[in-house]
C-alpha cells in the first residue's frame, strides 16, 4: 500500500510554503548581521565569499520551495477528486464483461 496519501501531500505543500515564509523573514535579518561583520569584527573576503554562495544556494531553496508546495497542494486536492469519484470494478463484473460480445455485435 502507498503512503502517498492526499492529506499527507496537502501538509506537504502547507508545510513547505509555510517554512519558506518563515524562513525567509529569518533569512533577511540573519543575514544583514552576518554581512555587517558582526560586533567588533570584520570578515574576510573569503568568508564574504562563502557567505554569499550560501546564500544564493538557500535564496534559490527558498525561491522555489512555495511554487512546489502550490503544487503540492493543487495535486492532492486532484487526489482527493479522484478518490472520490474513483468507483473500484470489482473482479467478477470485469471479467463478465471483457470476453462476452453481445448480441445484435455481428
Amino acid at each position: 500500500m502507498s503512503r502517498l496519501r492526499p492529506k499527507v501531500v496537502l501538509w506537504w505543500g502547507v508545510g513547505l510554503v509555510a517554512g519558506s515564509v518563515v524562513f525567509s523573514y529569518g533569512l533577511t535579518g540573519i543575514s544583514a548581521a552576518v554581512f555587517s561583520g558582526g560586533p567588533g569584527g570584520s570578515a574576510t573576503s573569503l568568508d564574504q565569499t562563502m557567505l554569499g554562495i550560501l546564500v544564493t544556494l538557500v535564496q534559490a531553496a527558498n525561491g522555489s520551495a512555495p511554487f512546489i508546495g502550490a503544487a503540492l497542494i493543487g495535486a492532492s486536492t486532484v487526489m482527493f477528486y479522484i478518490a472520490k469519484n474513483l468507483v473500484p470494478i470489482m473482479p467478477s463484473e470485469a471479467g463478465a464483461t471483457s470476453g462476452k460480445r453481445a448480441a445484435g455485435d455481428d
